[in-house]
């Protein structure tokens, strides 16, 4: 199955029921407030519930964090062209909500669709991001990175996705120079200005 909404659309519709889809997959938060749920002993996952950045997640525990995309593919052991499918059957369709099932590992005879996926999602990203001069990710590298990335042409590498508010890199074979992956770098404004908040990949290598 194949979608061909826009992956921005899917993760603000994710942010828009963030809190129910949070608690399918992660169960009950041990605390919560207007602001924010939190899961562990020491509320070291965190869901923002406030603003622009509504549905971002960070786990300090393990240095990851992400979209409810990302959470979706974390919580089911996928990668993000299964985790979309998910999203829209289970959590944006009129199926009832339901805890996130332990998937076994999929057998090798399936490896060469799954890659297929992931490359198209990536190319979706890609495609949908646009260059980063006058966007935050510029602001990103010029104040917070201190690298002046404003007379560089970084369009065949580097690019912003204002619907995930994140800075996409472009993976490439350095052999074939053929596609590999996205990157991604999620960004919040912050008191000080445009700080990471997480990374992920969004395909893996082919073959």
């Amino acid at each position: 199955m194949h979608t061909d909404t826009p992956i921005a659309e899917i993760a603000k519709a994710l942010a828009n029921r963030a809190e129910d889809v949070s608690v399918a997959l992660l169960g009950e938060p041990a605390s919560k407030s207007r602001d924010e749920y939190r899961w562990g002993r020491r509320g070291s996952l965190w869901l923002n519930r406030t603003g622009a950045d509504r549905g971002r997640w960070y786990d300090h525990e393990h240095g990851v964090g992400g979209d409810l995309l990302d959470l979706i593919a974390r919580g089911h052991g996928v990668q993000l062209g299964d985790a979309i499918v998910i999203a829209q059957r289970e959590y944006l369709g009129t199926a009832v909500m339901r805890t996130a099932p332990k998937r076994p590992r999929p057998p090798a005879s399936a490896a060469t669709d799954d890659d297929e996926a992931r490359i198209k999602a990536a190319l979706r990203i890609w495609r949908e991001a646009a260059p980063i001069g006058g966007t935050l990710a510029e602001r990103y590298f010029v104040k917070h990175r201190k690298l002046d990335v404003r007379l560089l042409d970084l369009d065949h590498a580097l690019r912003w996705h204002a619907g995930i508010r994140a800075v996409v890199a472009l993976m490439t074979d350095p052999v074939s120079n053929e596609l590999t992956g996205v990157h991604r770098t999620f960004l919040w404004q912050g008191d000080q200005g445009p700080a990471a908040a997480g990374e992920g990949n969004r395909c893996a290598r082919q073959g």
